[in-house]
């Protein structure tokens, strides 16, 4: 695009989108759900979804939400401010509150890698499943250790609690030009976002050629 890029660092709490695009103290914010209201949201630039962890010598082969083995373990799920992650409303609505175990997903100055500890736990067996957003997931099973075995949830979407998000990129809502020129980016960027993902580990719902091909492409510049 041909802009300094800068970063500016905020906890993603509940003021999160006011305190940064909606004070203009940021231009774009990356990795927010498609749906997501009060700002304008580029296009989708991957879908992906929460997925069980375990250990795979275990070989628990857990996939779904409604597996009547999941009231037999300890679940490990994390907690967001004082909020359970979507999986852990349907767990506590099955009746299984007693087996869930909570990880912070909000570090503090002393411990800068929390959203390791609940994959951390899989592999030590303090947990038998976690249920975790698919790119944190991905990303932390790939550090030595046991090897882990990686499941999409199912179904997608659960008592009305979806599992499965399109991500996009977000600009303040009076910034349809910036919005725009990011839409056309992202498009002409596709393959190089998508080998970034799977780099990463990142569990995606869309392949990747079957989403840079449904891509519009994007307007070339008159002069």
């Amino acid at each position: 695009m041909g802009a300094k890029l800068e970063y500016v660092w905020w906890p993603q709490r509940k003021d999160f989108v006011e305190k940064s695009v909606g004070t203009g103290n940021c231009d774009l914010l990356l990795s927010v759900p498609a749906a997501m209201d009060d700002v304008l949201v580029t296009r989708p630039y991957y879908d992906s979804t929460y997925v069980f962890v375990s250990r795979a010598d275990r070989h628990l082969n857990i996939s779904s939400l409604v597996d009547p083995r999941l009231a037999e373990y300890r679940i490990g799920i994390h907690v967001v401010g004082d909020d359970y992650a979507p999986p852990g409303f349907v767990l506590a609505r099955r009746g299984l509150s007693a087996n869930i175990r909570s990880f912070s997903l909000f570090g503090k100055a002393q411990d800068p890698n929390p959203p390791a500890h609940i994959i951390e736990a899989v592999r030590r067996g303090d947990v038998d499943v976690a249920i975790v957003w698919g790119p944190l997931a991905g990303y932390y099973a790939k550090a030595p250790g046991a090897a882990l075995q990686i499941t999409p949830v199912t179904p997608s979407s659960f008592l009305a609690v979806p599992f499965t998000y399109q991500v996009s990129a977000a600009v303040a809502r009076n910034n349809e030009s910036l919005r725009s020129e990011v839409d056309q980016v992202l498009g002409r960027e596709c393959p190089v976002i998508q080998a970034l993902l799977a780099e990463y580990g990142v569990p995606r719902v869309t392949e990747e050629n079957s989403r840079c091909e449904s891509l519009p492409s994007p307007p070339v510049a008159s002069h």
